[in-house]
């Protein structure tokens, strides 16, 4: 998933999931040709969607969340500290804590990502069941 955001705009200017841009006017054909998306100088930041299943209610509905460009390191160190305990990422609850981040000039929420349990056997497979139900 990619997004070009410009400043004061309330809607990404370009966006491309799986390199399928969604968009009525992209900049480029592809992402791969968009200057934009070119890391260091372009402003198109990628961004990774989550399948979840929210605690909040009964049901096992998964939701998208989405993690922005200032988040994905920590969502990459969560996924290496439980690959390299063995455990794989549908057997913990885990936890998504938005963090009021701030500089001088940009304020923005950061993902905190953290480990609330392992699941039990009838959870496991209530998110088993779920994974089954998504798309592709």
């Amino acid at each position: 998933m990619r997004a070009l955001w410009l400043e004061g705009e309330e809607q990404s200017r370009c966006a491309a999931v799986d390199e399928v841009i969604f968009c009525k006017e992209p900049i480029a054909p592809v992402c791969d040709q968009c200057p934009e998306s070119i890391p260091g100088t372009g402003n198109c930041k990628p961004g990774i969607r989550l399948y979840v299943l929210p605690l909040i209610k009964r049901t096992s509905r998964p939701m998208v969340f989405t993690i922005s460009p200032s988040s994905i390191g920590l969502w990459k160190n969560h996924k290496l500290r439980l690959m390299r305990s063995g455990i794989p990422q549908i057997a913990v609850i885990t936890t998504l804590e938005l963090m009021d981040t701030q500089t001088e000039d940009y304020r923005w929420a950061r993902v905190e990502v953290g480990i609330r349990e392992i699941v039990s056997k009838p959870q496991l497979r209530k998110a088993l069941d779920a994974r089954d139900q998504l798309p592709g």
